[in-house]
């Protein structure tokens, strides 16, 4: 799986070379230099100019054109059934594989039906000068699972169903974007950022055991809101605009852990790219591609040990590939200016998760973003 991360950061590093080469082969240096000082002035007289003069709402370390702004996110994932190494299976499936967490029962009997995961963000931006931005951001996460319980031995006979749920302020972070090229058509910045887990790492629900009865657990790593993990957020955005006003962009996000308690969930590399098409000054369309790896999870807490597949820290991670169509809309509201709603509904491509795990179904993230 190591081997997998590493080939798909070189491809991406790749085409984002490809790119760059042919962004810095222009023909006179000399029209470069005056285009750069043309975009700032144009920047600066025309904020907020059109819609998509913003990423898709999707697209986290985006660079704004103001002093400050200030961000909403809310983000909703659905999860149902289930997948074996990218191949869906069926829960009388499920409950005749071995349980590897612990001996008792020898066999998974408890199985994840849906999950249902939304997640908060609150947001901060402050651009000190044309090429430096400092945001700040905090996530309140909240999840549920239905699960079902089948009885450990003999015929296996489903004994009832369940939900458990969690909830509390997730993580905070701060990042400095650093724009280091700026043309008309195309600018370059960079990422680095801290990520701090704060959020609940043993945080418990009544669970049915095989046994039929009901008792407080430490639910799984999947039902955690936090690791209480470190990390450090490294990225590369590109964005080029066309003549017809379309617009093109390219992300690769990495996420680092640096430093975690007992377990923390896997290292995360993240690519983006992007196509925006502006209906109006005030309406545009997007369409972006995802493509995430995630390592499993890293450590163990002893004391989860269910038969259930999300007590197994392997059964984590993957490679996934998502399909987003969206819409950013910038309006007035109460005479004010450079409000900016976006809406974006993803759905996967492809899943090509570790061992056993959920299946997503699709996720909803709808934004609110002001310039100050």
């Amino acid at each position: 799986m190591i081997r997998n991360k590493h080939l798909l950061l070189a491809a991406l590093l790749m085409s984002v070379g490809i790119y760059s080469v042919c962004e810095m082969c222009e023909p006179l240096l000399s029209k470069l230099s005056e285009e750069k000082k043309m975009a700032h002035q144009h920047m600066h007289h025309h904020k907020m100019m059109s819609a998509s003069d913003h990423a898709p709402i999707g697209i986290m370390g985006d660079m704004h054109h103001s002093k400050f702004m200030l961000s909403l996110r809310q983000e909703y994932m659905h999860m149902n059934g289930n997948l074996l190494d990218g191949k869906d299976i069926r829960e009388q499936a499920i409950i005749n594989l071995p349980n590897t967490v612990s001996n008792m029962p020898a066999n998974l009997s408890v199985v994840p039906k849906e999950m249902n995961m939304q997640m908060t963000m609150l947001g901060g931006m402050y651009s000190p000068s044309d090429n430096i931005t400092l945001m700040a951001m905090a996530m309140y996460m909240s999840k549920s699972m239905d699960l079902k319980t089948f009885k450990p031995m003999m015929g296996r006979d489903f004994i009832g169903k369940f939900k458990t749920s969690s909830s509390d302020l997730s993580d905070l972070s701060v990042s400095l974007l650093y724009r280091f090229n700026q043309s008309m058509s195309s600018r370059w910045h960079l990422e680095t950022g801290l990520q701090q887990s704060i959020g609940e790492n043993t945080s418990k629900d009544t669970v049915l055991t095989p046994m039929n009865q009901r008792m407080d657990m430490i639910l799984p790593y999947g039902m955690q809101p936090g690791d209480d993990a470190t990390s450090v957020i490294l990225g590369l955005t590109n964005v080029r605009t066309f003549k017809n006003g379309m617009v093109w962009g390219n992300q690769i996000r990495n996420k680092t852990v640096i430093n975690d308690k007992d377990w923390a969930f896997g290292d995360k590399a993240e690519f983006n790219s992007w196509v925006q098409m502006p209906l109006s000054k005030s309406v545009s369309i997007s369409s972006r591609l995802n493509t995430t790896h995630q390592d499993k999870i890293s450590g163990r807490n002893i004391l989860i040990s269910a038969p259930v597949q999300t007590a197994d820290p392997r059964n984590y991670g993957g490679l996934n590939v998502y399909l987003a169509v969206g819409v950013n809309l910038l309006t007035s509201i109460f005479s004010s200016d450079n409000h900016r709603f976006g809406l974006e509904v993803i759905f996967p491509i492809d899943q090509d998760k570790n061992n056993l795990q959920m299946k997503t179904d699709y996720k909803v993230i709808f934004g609110y973003q002001k310039s100050l």
